[in-house]
């Protein structure tokens, strides 16, 4: 399940939902005129255009009160007619300038203008004023969970704890407020603390998908699988379409070694559609269905694709180390779905045969061609066939997007060797060793190349070693080279260099 966000204009790590807008502040002084009361009525009845045109012939007739032109005001506000509101509280101001409706509605207007600060300065007042007033204790609470958010967006963590802390000292039924602290005590790396405080916030609203999946989260990350499934049933139930709650139990069943209930949850995952692609791949092995198989591949292709413009992001708005946290974990999660991908594809071949894995892996590259885990499983089976001109198109296909792909290189420098084209075999054995310069293979593929012209490649090698000073296979392999060249006082100096290094020196 994904990350908790926090909903609000401005986000950095996560976000937290808005707060409602607060029901509009009634009016308790009484209009001696009776289309003020009927202006009242339809108010009430949330006739809110029907009641401001009302309003305005009372005010047209030059008879309003404060309470009418506070009453008008806040159909404005209802009606989004903002500016018209402003203008109207104006004039009651001007004739009751500490009322408490006038001080609720102009919280009201703020609000919805989304000044949550200067709504929660309006609330304060009219608290101040009656410190009974239900509508300013709202307002107030309404208003401090929205300063909260904004705060968060703004890295001020502290000052947002503050703000929803307070909201809950005046109303600790306040479900933004509970599930925003939940929140941020879930980022702070304290889940059971945020669990109590998003149990408080599912004791209020106990339908709340979105409360439960965050419950969740917190669960999870205590590593409380007691109370994990539970909620995972109270999701399954609330929303039983919703396949990701079947492919989530599904893997904590299997974890705990219950294969049969897993595969039933996983079953039901694939028939709900789950972009989850290890459900794909369980299903596909119990049934032996290559076409579930295929499922999964293609799941397992477009979550790599996902996670990996996902950490891309995440790297490009990384200022400091810390913020590179989201990123590493996406990458962690590549992997794993690279491992469910590799699995579906071992599976799929055992399944079909060497030949129509041929022709399904070739259908599947031609559906994702931006898959550099499918090209590379091309030329992988090109490579164990010998199929070398397949084995090298599948290869300059990673290498057209991503040069510095290592296995696509050294792939290359393999399929032109067997064609014949030892010159650009080389290049291509060159190019790969500066991405993974730790690799016996490559050195090994360079010594048959250079066979004959041992003097240029130890020379190679030497140049190499000023930069690559603690790789110790580059040492030895510069001492085999000198020891056969009969350099035996350079060799004894490399060889003694590699032990150095293998000792930590």
């Amino acid at each position: 399940m994904s990350a908790p966000r926090l909903r609000s204009g401005k986000l950095r790590r996560a976000t937290v939902v808005l707060a409602l807008l607060l029901p509009l502040a009634g009016v308790s002084a009484q209009s001696p005129s009776l289309e003020a009361g009927r202006a009242r009525l339809l108010f009430d009845q949330k006739k809110y255009a029907e009641a401001a045109a009302v309003l305005e012939g009372v005010e047209r007739a030059g008879k309003q009160s404060p309470a009418d032109l506070i009453l008008l005001g806040m159909c404005y506000t209802e009606l989004l007619a903002l500016d018209k509101a402003g203008a109207v509280l104006d004039m009651a101001a001007l004739m009751e300038p500490r009322s408490v409706p006038l001080m609720n509605a102009r919280g009201n207007l703020a609000f919805a203008r989304k000044r949550f600060g200067d709504a929660l300065t309006f609330f304060r007042e009219a608290h101040r004023l009656d410190p009974g007033d239900r509508n300013a204790v709202s307002g107030m609470v309404a208003s401090l969970a929205n300063v909260g958010v904004e705060m968060f967006g703004q890295g001020r963590t502290e000052e947002a704890r503050k703000s929803f802390q307070e909201a809950l000292e005046l109303d600790p039924q306040s479900v933004p407020a509970l599930r925003n602290m939940g929140i941020i005590e879930l980022e702070k790396g304290d889940p059971a603390v945020s669990a109590q405080y998003l149990e408080q916030a599912l004791a209020v609203t106990p339908e709340s998908v979105e409360l439960l999946k965050l419950l969740f989260l917190a669960r999870n990350r205590q590593g409380d699988t007691t109370a994990m499934l539970p909620l995972l049933d109270r999701l399954i139930a609330a929303q039983p379409a919703d396949p990701e709650p079947h492919a989530v139990k599904g893997r904590l069943l299997e974890a705990q070694g219950k294969q049969g209930e897993a595969e039933d949850e996983f079953l039901k995952a694939v028939e709900r559609g789950s972009q989850d692609p290890l459900p794909y791949l369980r299903a596909g092995a119990a049934r032996r269905d290559r076409y579930v198989l295929h499922d999964a591949v293609a799941k397992s292709v477009q979550l790599i694709a996902s996670f990996e413009i996902q950490a891309s992001q995440a790297i490009g708005k990384a200022r400091k180390a810390e913020d590179l946290k989201g990123a590493k974990l996406l990458t962690t999660k590549v992997e794993e779905v690279r491992a469910t991908l590799a699995s579906s594809l071992i599976l799929l071949r055992e399944i079909d045969g060497d030949a129509l894995f041929e022709e399904d892996l070739s259908r599947l590259q031609s559906w994702y061609p931006g898959s550099v885990d499918l090209s590379a499983a091309l030329g992988r089976l090109f490579r164990e066939k010998e199929q070398w001109e397949k084995s090298l198109a599948a290869w300059e296909r990673i290498l057209r997007d991503h040069p510095l792909d290592g296995e696509a290189q050294e792939g290359e420098g393999l399929a032109r060797e067997k064609l014949g084209q030892k010159d650009e075999a080389v290049m291509a054995y060159r190019r790969a060793l500066e991405l993974n310069p730790l690799s016996a293979d490559l050195y090994a593929a360079l010594r048959r190349l250079y066979a004959g012209r041992e003097a240029e490649l130890r020379q190679i090698l030497l140049d190499r070693s000023y930069r690559d000073t603690r790789n110790a296979l580059l040492f030895r392999e510069l001492a085999g080279l000198e020891g056969a060249l009969g350099l035996e006082a350079d060799a004894a100096v490399h060889s003694a260099r590699a032990v150095q290094i293998d000792s930590g020196k």
